[in-house]
This record gives C-alpha cells, structure tokens and sequence, in this order.
C-alpha cells in the first residue's frame, strides 16, 4: 500500500461450479501487516436459505468481511484465504477475489 493510512470496506467475491457439495463454506483469513503483525479470522459463508433457495447470481456470492477497516501504515500487507474444513480440497469453487473499496468520505 503505498498512500496514506485509509478506511476501507472487504468484500469476498466467490464463482462456485454447480458441483460444489454444500450449502455453505467456511474460510480462514489473515492479513500481515508491514509491522509484522497479523490478524486472523474465520468466517462462515452461507449460500442458501434454511429451505434450500441458494443467494446466488450466476453462482457469483459476496460477503462484505469488513465495513470500516482502517490499515494502520503504508507498506506491504499479505492475505491469505484457507478453507476451513477437514477436506484438503474444496471441489466446486472456481475463484476466490478480495475487493477493496474505498470508504465514502468523511468516514
């Protein structure tokens, strides 16, 4: 990151295959800040209803992982995106994409 500490909001873009086994996914996340610090957690994507009706667009989910993030300095950040299950392997998800979105003004 090269510009000034900012205020951000994550979004997670999943493309899922019609393949994919299961009505949900469970992920690992984790940002290494330039300090040398990381924050880790889990998060828990739902894609359908309690009755079975999937969200989807074309089997494009997104999940908004943070609204207000506020990055602390300029330099480099890693992410790392696991699954979180006991499989090695998630069969059925074709890309996952982080987006970063600038906050509005004022935030």
């Amino acid at each position: 990151m090269a510009e000034a500490p900012a205020c951000y909001k994550l979004e997670l873009h999943l493309y899922m295959e019609e393949t994919y086994p299961w009505a949900n996914l469970y992920l690992l996340f984790w940002i290494d800040t330039p300090e040398g610090f990381r924050e880790q957690r889990k998060i828990y994507i739902a894609f359908s209803d309690s009755i079975g009706q999937w969200y989807e667009e074309n089997l494009h989910f997104r999940k908004v992982i943070g609204e207000q993030v506020h990055l602390g300095a300029k330099g480099m950040y890693r992410v790392g995106i696991l699954p979180y299950i006991r499989q090695d392997t998630v069969v059925g998800v074709r890309r996952i994409e982080l987006h970063t979105l600038r906050c509005p003004k004022g935030k």
